[in-house]
């Protein structure tokens, strides 16, 4: 089976695991999807449909980058300091690392995907 790529989209750990998940059930298992399974199942956090909605508002709300969006519902990141550190780490999003307001509602829309416990 030829496959071809259409396109190029961001998504978190708990997205890309959704979507192994659903080729897994449709295929017979390829040793890179399995392994690639196996390393999701142990890096993902929350459930992927409420992973998708905050990477969404993440972009859309809050003006952050694609691939930064996704690397924060990712990480899932616990304190101001971590966000920070995310933030930081693209040109694009660098200088929204100090908004004191976009720093802390990120921090609530990562404790609505992994709450502390």
């Amino acid at each position: 089976m030829e496959r071809k790529l259409v396109g190029i989209k961001y998504i978190s750990y708990s997205e890309a695991k959704a979507i192994i998940h659903k080729r897994l059930q449709e295929a017979p298992s390829k040793d890179l999807i399995d392994r690639t399974w196996e390393y999701l199942g142990d890096v993902s956090v929350g459930e992927a449909q409420k992973a998708s909605e905050i990477r969404e508002k993440l972009i859309s709300e809050l003006g952050i980058d694609e691939v930064v969006a996704a690397n924060i519902v990712s990480i899932c990141p616990k304190s101001p300091g971590e966000v920070r550190s995310i933030l930081t780490s693209k040109e694009t999003t660098k200088e929204l690392a100090y908004k004191e307001d976009l720093v802390k509602r990120i921090l609530e829309l990562m404790n609505e995907l992994c709450p502390e416990e």
